[in-house]
């Protein structure tokens, strides 16, 4: 078949899903996760687990009352790295849009002082503390955080392992 195979369950039980899956090795991590308006999720499996895969036993170990499917996703599926490359431009592109707003320009070191990486924990966003260092970032704080959040679709942001005044 072509596309990816995905295993179809329900959001409720997503997260156990994705947890077993995972323990087995057959979860796919470097594919994003699919939800869909009808409350189901679609986990992205690896080709080579499907005939390993016994879905009653998976049921039984999860939650015996749910259904879960093997189900072939034709379009394609958003990999991690996309997806992170993606919000990063949004961040850029709203990060600039503020800084022209206080008649402030975008350089190649206001570049460099955005976060790498990022932990999503909830609606807490956890930054690196080597980010938004520079004075001029410093200078727009509130203004700055929110433009954070609204970048990287969260609605706390934290650095360093503690919180942001203000945003608890």
């Amino acid at each position: 078949m072509d596309g990816v195979p995905c295993l179809r369950v329900s959001q409720r039980h997503a997260q156990q899903f994705r947890r077993c899956l995972q323990s087995k090795g057959a979860l796919d991590l470097s594919l994003c996760l699919l939800k869909h308006s009808d409350d189901t999720v679609l986990l992205p499996i690896l080709p080579s687990s499907l005939p390993q895969l016994d879905l009653q036993s998976l049921r039984a170990m999860v939650a015996s009352d749910s259904a879960c499917e093997i189900v072939w996703r034709q379009s394609h599926l958003q990999s991690k790295k996309e997806r992170g490359q993606k919000r990063g431009n949004k961040l850029e592109e709203i990060l600039q849009e503020l800084l022209g707003s206080h008649g402030e320009r975008w350089t190649e070191e206001l570049r460099g002082d955005l976060p790498r990486s990022f932990q999503r924990h909830g609606d807490l966003v956890l930054l690196g503390d080597n980010c938004f260092s520079s004075p001029l970032w410093k200078k727009m704080d509130r203004q700055l955080w929110s433009a954070v959040v609204k970048g990287l679709g969260a609605k706390r942001p934290g650095k360093d392992e503690s919180n942001i005044p203000g945003w608890i």
